[in-house]
């Protein structure tokens, strides 16, 4: 479970593993497409939130 945990891209984001925690994203909601539209808006939405 700790794992899945340190593996959520909002923690890979917060320890500076921006690129990890996108490709994250993507396999998740897109089989590993990062310019998915899913992925993109998820990504900024991230983005915001740490701004």
């Amino acid at each position: 479970m700790l794992s899945t945990i340190f593996q959520s891209p909002r923690w890979l984001i917060s320890v500076g593993r921006k690129d990890e925690a996108r490709q994250v994203l993507a396999k998740y909601h897109r089989n590993g497409d990062v310019n998915a539209p899913l992925v993109v808006l998820e990504w900024q939405e991230y983005q915001s939130r740490r701004n």
